[in-house]
């Protein structure tokens, strides 16, 4: 009898031995690190999305003439789209570049954030400073600098991208 009950402590305790090293196990994986490759997949998916959003806004303020706001002048509201009268009278209402390139600014920002809210669906902590987004109207293209930084954190490890230093370029 004696020899029954040493085995059966015995298999009592390796039973208790292996419950600890399955619970650390899955409590280990649980706070899983940020795999070598996966802040970069990260960040290539929101260029991807920022330079959705960028092409949208182009067609948008396309679309209105230039504008992404009300424009100042007189025009016609479709119920869609404000499309600006150019020539009104003996006034000529054409956009500067300038004035484009800041109605695209602020036409991005809702497709920024967009993007932004597509992190949920990704299992990690992240954090963003995004003020806004500088637009550059070229002869041949638009590029968009979006001033946004980035962090991302998953278990003990970080990752950060500062996104001035990713310009898109949209050709047209």
């Amino acid at each position: 009898m004696k020899r029954g009950q040493i085995s059966i402590f015995i298999i009592i305790g390796v039973v208790i031995i292996a419950s600890f090293f399955i619970a650390y196990f899955f409590s280990y994986n649980n706070k899983t690190p940020l795999y070598s490759n996966e802040p970069e997949q990260i960040k290539n998916f929101l260029s991807d999305c920022f330079s959705s959003a960028y092409k949208d806004s182009l067609d948008n303020v396309g679309i209105q003439g230039g504008y992404f706001n009300e424009p100042l002048s007189e025009y016609l509201d479709t119920g869609y789209y404000n499309i600006p009268f150019y020539y009104f009278g003996e006034i000529t209402y054409i956009p500067s570049t300038q004035v484009i390139e800041a109605e695209l600014s602020s036409s991005v920002q809702s497709g920024v954030f967009r993007c932004l809210g597509k992190l949920q669906d990704f299992n990690l902590d992240y954090d963003y400073d995004y003020k806004f987004t500088n637009v550059s109207i070229n002869e041949k293209d638009v590029i968009f600098v979006s001033d946004l930084e980035l962090t991302l954190t998953k278990g003990s490890q970080t990752s950060k991208f500062d996104f001035n230093k990713y310009p898109i370029k949209i050709k047209y």
